[in-house]
């Protein structure tokens, strides 16, 4: 399905998530994600398939915990080689919500 960059090994998707076909890698990324429920997202094929060969996925209308407005971010991946984390990145200028 995709090739992952941490070891190069391919990364499968199965009901629960997507994950490293090498069972030394131990990547994955769960369709669960409390990150993008939050943001009234879901952790699909094509957005796993932007981080994964561009390291972010931009979105016009996510949705702010606090307020329950939209706002458009940038979710980037970052991997630790441990552990993979998610972070917003705005656009210059824009307000963040």
């Amino acid at each position: 399905m995709f090739v992952y960059p941490r070891c190069g090994a391919v990364v499968t998707e199965s009901g629960k998530g997507f994950f490293c076909s090498s069972r030394a890698c131990r990547f994955a990324l769960w369709k669960d994600n409390r990150f993008f429920e939050a943001k009234g997202k879901k952790l699909d094929k094509k957005v796993v398939t932007a981080l994964l060969t561009e390291g972010r996925v931009f979105f016009s209308d996510l949705v702010s915990a606090k307020t329950g407005k939209t706002y458009a971010a940038a979710i980037l991946l970052e991997d630790t080689g441990d552990r993979v984390n998610f972070r917003l990145e705005f656009e210059k200028g824009r307000k963040t919500a």
